[in-house]
């Protein structure tokens, strides 16, 4: 079974890219994704309040909670709030303030309403949630501020809290190659500026990262090492690294200096303020020269699309996000379990219980293929761009399906399918790999079930 932090990952970004764009209804300091603290979580917040939300059938929480995750977002003209227990486990609450709704969750009847109200000071915004279900009502109380949000609960007499902190959604984490099909008015940007060789000033590659390694400090309230980087890859194959935080606490939080190895200095700031889009804006500048270059960056699953600005002129750029080498091969499966079975009998499709070869290929068009060949059964191809809704007809049934790539801590690759004309078929598969093969978890309704598989393909690098 997936590490409960592996799932949450792919889940909080599935439910990110459901989001669309509108014109938010609460300050800006509510939307982005917000992270657990573990260690600023009460006591009896799992026995008085968890394990009374509704839930799957024979579910446990786990106990000390791991780094549970928020996401809020604008949807058309309603608010979405989605919350994860784990990576499983997720609550979806959408809304329009002060209006009653009512929903089912794992089969349970749940009301809920949320307000806004007067925060303790300007620096903070205050939202109010009250949620009914057979176990009573609850209040839930966020107050948000500039690094984060402290959620209070209360169920009768009983009290517990949360904080968590704010932190750059995961989408962002990954490898981007530049697509020059897609490109507009590149060529006229980069060679207006005649002070840089071309080799130093077209960009080929774009990765995100982040310390994986934050430890909190309970005294400070802080987390040491809480930063993102930017790696920018030039057509010579020199590099520039940014190192910066989205939070006033982070050390690269403010306007940063740079030093490149010709002697010039950058100064750069990045900000993501959280909304219904993924945006990133930077502001760089060469110390000096008064030359400033301001860049929009906006992210999906597909990739970054970037919109560059200086003085007068404009361009934009795609860069498509990469399935790297760790993932990509041939992978045969290992004897099933009970779980499996009866996953594979719900699912109507048998033919999975007997030995599979899985393979994920990389096209010369850098599009995608996933190849299955079960038993005796003709191989069947998903092709795939990553982020787009392909169609599959297969058996009579047609499906369709959506791959995501996420670049976390061990590389995740997930697809969603759906099948179309009213058929009942709905199911995710996440795929955590490592250096000798991966496991694939699968998610159909109140059903989990998982499934090993080994590298055939000479093993790849991955990251620890």
């Amino acid at each position: 079974m997936l590490s409960p932090k592996t799932l949450l990952i792919v889940s909080v970004l599935i439910a990110m890219t459901e989001a669309e764009s509108s014109p938010p209804s609460l300050p800006v300091r509510v939307f982005g994704a917000f992270e657990n603290v573990p260690e600023r979580e009460s006591p009896n917040f799992v026995t008085d309040f968890a394990s009374k939300f509704p839930g799957p059938k024979g579910y446990s929480w786990p106990y000390p909670t791991y780094a549970a995750r928020t996401w809020i977002s604008q949807q058309k003209d309603e608010i979405m709030i989605v919350c994860f227990a784990d990576p499983v486990v997720k609550a979806t609450f959408k809304f329009r303030l002060n209006e009653q709704k009512n929903a089912t969750q794992f089969g349970t009847a749940v009301e809920y309403n949320f307000k806004l109200l007067d925060g303790p000071d300007q620096e903070s915004t205050t939202l109010l949630q009250e949620m009914k279900t057979p176990e009573g009502t609850f209040t839930i109380l966020c107050v948000f501020e500039a690094n984060g949000m402290k959620v209070t609960y209360k169920l009768g007499e009983k009290e517990a809290s949360r904080y968590y902190r704010r932190i750059l959604p995961f989408l962002f984490d990954g490898t981007y190659e530049n697509v020059p099909e897609k490109s507009e008015n590149w060529e006229e940007f980069i060679s207006a500026d005649k002070s840089l060789p071309r080799s130093h000033s077209d960009i080929k590659t774009i990765q995100f990262y982040r310390d994986r390694n934050t430890k909190y400090d309970v005294t400070s309230g802080l987390y040491s090492n809480a930063s993102y980087y930017n790696r920018v890859i030039y057509a010579s194959g020199y590099s520039v690294e940014f190192p910066f935080g989205i939070t006033p606490d982070n050390r690269f939080a403010n306007r940063t200096e740079l030093a490149l190895p010709d002697g010039s200095l950058l100064k750069y700031s990045y900000t993501f303020t959280g909304g219904a889009k993924n945006v990133l804006r930077t502001v760089t500048e060469v110390v000096g020269s008064g030359k400033k270059i301001e860049v929009e960056a906006t992210l999906d699953f597909a990739g970054i699309y970037v919109v560059y600005r200086r003085d007068s002129m404009e361009a934009k750029r795609f860069y498509r996000r990469v399935i790297p080498a760790s993932v990509l091969g041939v992978y045969e499966s290992n004897p099933d379990n009970e779980q499996f079975i009866a996953f594979a009998t719900a699912i109507r499709s048998p033919e999975l219980l007997q030995k599979t070869t899985i393979e994920v290929a990389e096209n010369p068009d850098h599009t995608y293929v996933q190849r299955f060949t079960t038993g005796s059964e003709p191989t069947v191809d998903f092709p795939f761009v990553l982020g787009q809704h392909s169609v599959r007809t297969m058996k009579g049934r047609t499906v369709e399906y959506t791959y995501r790539y996420l670049d976390e801590a061990k590389p995740i690759l997930s697809t969603s399918y759906q099948e179309k004309d009213g058929g009942p078929l709905k199911f995710d598969v996440i795929g955590v790999y490592g250096t000798d093969g991966y496991t694939a978890t699968y998610l159909f309704g109140d059903r989990l079930a998982s499934r090993t598989y080994t590298r055939k393909s000479p093993k790849a690098e991955v990251q620890a």
